[in-house]
């Protein structure tokens, strides 16, 4: 059947008169076996994520996903805003956008100043961990948190989007 499809059932061009199939074939019976097949083209979405960098004593903040987790088990992520209970204040320092399936993701990197609070209530959460920007190349990162982490510490006085100002 395999080799049916790849030499005499084309798509867009099928050689139903070579076809040992046709007497039995729906498409050509209603005369549109050259529309066939038909793809339904998947809904693209778009999601807006917003996550904090934050550095204390040249340590960085990330957060360790649980090793039972479906998701990046075990993996260390630049952790979201929302899940640290803090607000985004003013321009991100870095946006990116990257497509996982049909989600396009558009990813604010926000660079905060840690209270002391915050600090404290950050500490109580089994799953943030601070992490030596030196110790980053040995971090079970995904690679575009470790991409991110690594312009947003040599950013040089860049802008948000990547270009100097």
């Amino acid at each position: 059947m395999m080799e049916l499809g790849a030499t005499v059932c084309r798509k867009g061009v099928p050689d139903c008169a070579k076809c040992p199939l046709a007497e039995w074939c729906d498409a050509q019976k209603a005369g549109d076996a050259q529309a066939l097949p038909r793809f339904v083209s998947k809904e693209r979405k778009e999601a807006v994520v917003e996550r904090a960098l934050i550095t204390r004593e040249g340590k960085i903040l990330l957060r360790r996903n649980p090793h039972t987790a479906k998701r990046l088990a075990g993996m260390a992520e630049i952790p979201v805003l929302s899940s640290l209970g803090v607000e985004p204040a003013g321009e991100p320092a870095l946006v990116r956008r990257r497509t996982i399936g049909t989600v396009t993701y558009e990813e604010k990197l926000h660079a905060l100043e840690p209270k002391v609070v915050e600090i404290r209530r950050w500490a109580k959460d089994g799953e943030l961990e601070w992490v030596a920007a030196e110790a980053l190349d040995g971090a079970a990162l995904s690679g575009p948190h470790r991409r991110w982490l690594g312009e947003w510490l040599s950013r040089g006085g860049r802008t948000a989007r990547g270009k100097r100002p």
